[in-house]
C-alpha cells in the first residue's frame, strides 16, 4: 500500500496529501488530515502540515497543552479521541476549536503519536459529516495512522540527529565559542515568530516555518573551524581576522553537506533550508553581506529570517567584547539597519510585533554560563 520510496524528496505535506487521496478512494468523507507537533520546551502543540480543502484558518496556530484538559488527557492516556458532533461542544473561547467550526468540520478523530515513550504530536482526521467516525472507519484508518506516525517519527529523529550534532559541536567549542546553547535555541524561537509574521508576504506554510525553527540552530556550525584567538577575541577584529571569521559560512555550508551525506539525509526536502541558513545568514539586501554578496530576492527567505533573529540575540546578550543591549535599543538598531537596506523590513517588524513573546523566550532560555 504505502511506500517510503519517494518520501525523502517529498515534503511532509505532499506525503500527507497522498495519504488522504488514497483514503478518499474508500473513505470519501475524510475532508482533512492535520498534523501538530509537540514542543517540549514550551509545552505547546504547533500546527505543522495538513491536507484538506479549507484550512487557511487552521494554520500558523500554537496552543499550550495545559490549556486544554481533553488534549492533556489524550497525551497522558495515549488513547485516541473521537468527537462525533463538534457543533455540540462549547469552544470555551479557544481559537482552534472555533476555526474548525468555521471551516465546516463536524466530527473528528484525534490520535496522539509517540516515539517509544516520547510524545511527539498528534494527527487529526476531520469530516464535514456528523457521526462519521464509527468502528468501520476507525479500522480503515488504522494503517494510515501507522504510516503518518512513521513519517512523524522519521521527521523528529532527523531533527534530533541534527540537534545532537549541534550539541556535540557546542561541547567541542564550549570553552572557545562565546555563544551558548541557549543562544541557538533563542534564535530558533525568534526565527519562528518572524517566519509566522512574514508568512503572508513570502507565501510560507506551517511546514516551512517549522523547518526554519528546527534548523536555524545550525546557522553558525562553521565556527568550529575558526581559530580560538579570533573567535574569542575580546576586542574588534582586524580586517584580516574578520576575513577569517567570515569563512565560517562557507565552512559551515561544506560541513552541512558532509553531515547530510553521512547521515543519509542529502535528499530530504528540507536539505536546502539547512544549507541556505548556514551559508547565507550574513547576506545583506544591498549586496554588502557575505559570502556571496547576494541582493534582495537572491537571498533565501529563511536566511533573511535567521539574520534578523541572530543579530537581535547578539545585541541583547553579553559577549566577551560587549555588554547586552535592551530590547528597545536592539529594535532601534534593527530598524536602522532595515532602513539602510541591510535587513528585511518585514522580518524586523515581525520580530518587534512579538515583543511579549520575545520576553518570555528570554526568560525561559536565559544564558547558563558557568560562574
Amino acid at each position: 500500500m504505502f511506500s517510503l520510496t519517494e518520501s525523502k524528496s517529498q515534503s511532509f505535506g505532499e506525503q500527507l496529501s497522498w495519504v488522504r487521496s488514497y483514503l478518499n478512494q474508500r473513505l470519501s468523507f475524510i475532508h482533512r488530515i492535520g498534523v501538530a507537533l509537540y514542543d517540549e520546551t514550551t509545552g505547546s502543540l504547533k500546527t505543522f502540515a495538513f491536507s484538506g480543502d479549507e484550512a487557511e484558518n487552521l494554520t500558523f496556530y500554537e496552543y499550550k497543552l495545559s490549556n486544554s484538559e481533553s488534549l492533556r488527557k489524550l497525551k497522558e492516556t495515549r488513547q485516541p479521541r473521537i468527537v462525533q458532533d463538534i457543533t455540540a461542544f462549547s469552544s470555551n473561547g479557544r481559537e482552534h476549536t472555533e476555526s474548525i467550526r468555521k471551516a465546516g468540520y463536524k466530527s473528528s478523530y484525534i490520535v496522539p503519536i509517540y516515539d517509544a515513550e516520547k510524545f511527539i504530536g498528534m494527527v487529526s482526521f476531520n469530516s464535514k459529516e456528523k457521526d462519521y467516525f464509527q468502528d468501520d472507519v476507525i479500522i480503515a484508518l488504522k494503517l494510515a495512522v501507522n504510516f503518518i506516525s512513521l513519517l512523524m517519527t522519521n521527521l523528529k529523529r532527523t531533527q534530533h540527529t541534527l540537534e545532537a550534532t549541534i550539541q556535540t559541536t557546542l561541547e567541542l567549542t564550549h570553552e572557545k565559542d562565546p555563544e551558548t546553547r541557549e543562544h541557538v535555541s533563542r534564535v530558533a524561537y525568534y526565527a519562528r515568530h518572524i517566519a509566522k509574521g512574514v508568512a503572508s508576504k513570502y507565501q510560507l506554510n506551517d511546514e516551512f516555518i517549522e523547518y526554519v525553527f528546527m534548523f536555524s540552530p545550525l546557522h553558525d556550525i562553521g565556527k568550529i573551524s575558526i581559530p580560538d584567538d579570533i573567535l574569542r577575541k575580546p576586542g574588534k577584529l582586524t580586517v584580516e581576522e574578520f576575513e577569517v571569521m567570515k569563512t565560517h559560512t562557507i565552512k559551515g555550508y561544506d560541513l552541512s553537506k558532509t553531515m547530510l551525506k553521512n547521515y543519509g539525509l542529502e535528499k530530504i526536502k528540507q536539505a536546502g533550508v539547512i544549507k541556505n541558513i548556514i551559508r547565507s545568514h550574513h547576506e545583506k539586501l544591498d549586496g554588502s553581506g557575505y559570502p556571496d554578496g547576494l541582493k534582495e530576492k537572491e537571498i533565501p527567505t529563511e536566511a533573511k529570517i535567521v539574520a534578523v533573529a541572530d543579530i537581535f540575540d547578539a545585541l541583547t546578550t553579553v559577549r566577551p567584547y560587549k555588554l547586552s543591549w535592551s530590547n528597545e535599543e536592539a529594535f532601534e538598531e534593527l530598524l536602522r539597519m532595515s532602513n539602510k537596506g541591510l535587513l528585511c523590513q518585514s522580518c524586523v517588524q515581525a520580530l518587534i510585533e512579538e515583543e511579549e513573546s520575545i520576553q518570555e523566550i528570554q526568560t525561559l532560555l536565559a544564558d547558563k554560563r558557568p560562574a
